[in-house]
């Protein structure tokens, strides 16, 4: 339930109206659920190369979540699991394309609620209890500063956007991923020469399937 406050109070708050809200859970189309670079089965790099990732954009966040700013290991907010490696995408609704922008670190919560789907369909499932779920529509509300009743209507405006905005995006079938910007997120993350090395791998396996000898690729790379 979002409080009520008296008018000074309300005053003080209402200046967070037009700041956007910081954590919003995301739209992925249906027919790229589960293809990610974190996803093994998706087979978008190698599980060690993935490793390396989440642990370089941890350290980058000083082992922090990028969005409440819990940290690993704090044990005045217990919490399970550990801090994610959240990929960031942006969307080309006019041609479907999913782009690939950035790396950030995320707690379990956050995650929850970035992937509130997912979520809802674990408690449809009973697989996640009413208690989870009622816990991460609080954390949502407190990491965005969800103090008054006007905000949480506009918050729940945009959820119900988000959710026309699912359903528009998973009616289509033909998306495809854009992964141009993964040298200049490698290089900010401090794993460029891994990337490189495994496109070569990937590069050097490509050319054997097609009957090149093991020299002859490697010299082609």
């Amino acid at each position: 339930m979002v409080p009520t406050f008296d008018k000074k109070t309300r005053r003080l708050l209402e200046n967070k109206l037009d700041k956007p809200f910081l954590l919003v859970p995301e739209s992925i189309p249906k027919p790229l659920w589960g293809k990610s670079l974190s996803h093994r089965e998706a087979k978008l790099c190698s599980y060690s190369l993935w490793k390396r990732i989440k642990r370089n954009v941890i350290s980058y966040y000083k082992r922090r979540c990028s969005y409440c700013g819990f940290e690993l290991g704090d044990t005045g907010r217990p919490r399970r699991g550990e801090l994610f490696c959240h990929e960031v995408w942006e969307y080309d609704d006019i041609n479907r394309v999913q782009k690939l922008v950035d790396f950030r670190t995320a707690c379990v919560n956050c995650n929850d609620v970035l992937h509130l789907g997912r979520l809802n369909i674990l408690l449809q499932q009973g697989l996640v209890t009413e208690d989870r779920h009622t816990e991460i529509i609080k954390h949502l509300y407190q990491v965005n500063g969800i103090v008054l009743r006007i905000q949480e209507d506009i918050y729940q405006a945009e959820l119900r956007g988000l959710v026309t905005l699912f359903n528009i995006r998973s009616s289509y079938t033909d998306w495809s991923q854009d992964f141009s910007k993964l040298d200049i997120l490698s290089s900010k993350f401090g794993v460029l020469e891994e990337i490189r090395t495994e496109e070569k791998f990937r590069e050097v396996e490509r050319l054997l399937k097609e009957g090149y000898s093991i020299v002859e690729a490697l010299k082609r790379v």
